[in-house]
């Protein structure tokens, strides 16, 4: 016999965690350009977690189908903004340095998928001859993303920019879910994980590879365990 069910996958747990482990492959790297592709992989899923996690809150809302359609089609920060709204919480700042970080990863997002002709200023040295070619020196300048704290072209992204984007990741995650909704680390699983629901029935689908993965961050100084059933505010509640 067998039961309908609805297999829910945001895929969010998944996003974060390749971003984690892009960047501990970038870490681990010695080769500069090698390091630059683990980096370029790691920041892009990074920036799609935002917008999974996004997504996860409008599926939260109780309303209806063509209201979600319709909110679906919203940027990225309005979704938050509007979960937020619709739960009376009016405290959203865009100006919060938080959100300024998140404003200019959803840029660099965009900036990545849309990839156009990027004018980057050089200066050139004198070509050498190295005997069966030239090899011609060259120093490029990268600009920075004012609040990320990183180079704006992906060729300069290195293990360090991977990690400075996981931590504004994690700050922004945190001031959503714990200083505006005040949300349990239960709560906020529900939100974001994978799960089967059947009759009256919610069935977690997690893995310990997720724990391990993020578990494996704080050791970089990148806190998502309040994501996990490893969270130190769980344990601080199990041993009161």
């Amino acid at each position: 016999m067998k039961i309908p069910a609805d297999f829910k996958y945001p895929g969010f747990y998944d996003l974060l965690c390749d971003a984690i482990f892009q960047h501990r492959m970038a870490a681990s790297e010695d080769d500069s350009y090698a390091m630059n592709r683990f980096a370029r992989a790691s920041i892009v899923s990074s920036a799609l977690v935002i917008e999974s996690c996004g997504n996860c809150l409008l599926s939260d809302l109780d309303i209806p189908k063509k209201l979600y359609e319709e909110l679906d089609k919203l940027p990225v920060l309005a979704k938050y903004e509007t979960y937020l709204r619709i739960n009376e919480i009016s405290d959203f700042k865009r100006g919060d340095h938080r959100v300024e970080k998140i404003v200019e990863l959803i840029k660099l997002r965009n900036d990545y998928v849309h990839p156009k002709m990027n004018n980057i200023k050089t200066e050139i040295g004198q070509p050498e001859d190295m005997g069966h070619q030239y090899s011609m020196p060259m120093e490029l300048t990268g600009e920075q993303w004012k609040a990320l704290k990183i180079p704006k072209r992906g060729l300069f992204w290195s293990a360090d920019s991977a990690k400075n984007v996981l931590n504004c990741v994690s700050d922004f995650l945190v001031y959503i879910f714990s200083n505006l909704l005040n949300k349990s680390d239960d709560e906020i699983q529900y939100i974001l994980m994978s799960r089967v629901e059947f009759s009256n029935v919610c069935m977690p689908m997690t893995f310990d590879v997720f724990a391990n993965e993020i578990e494996n961050a704080k050791s970089i100084g990148v806190d998502f365990r309040f994501l996990t059933s490893e969270s130190p505010n769980k344990q601080r509640q199990s041993d009161a």
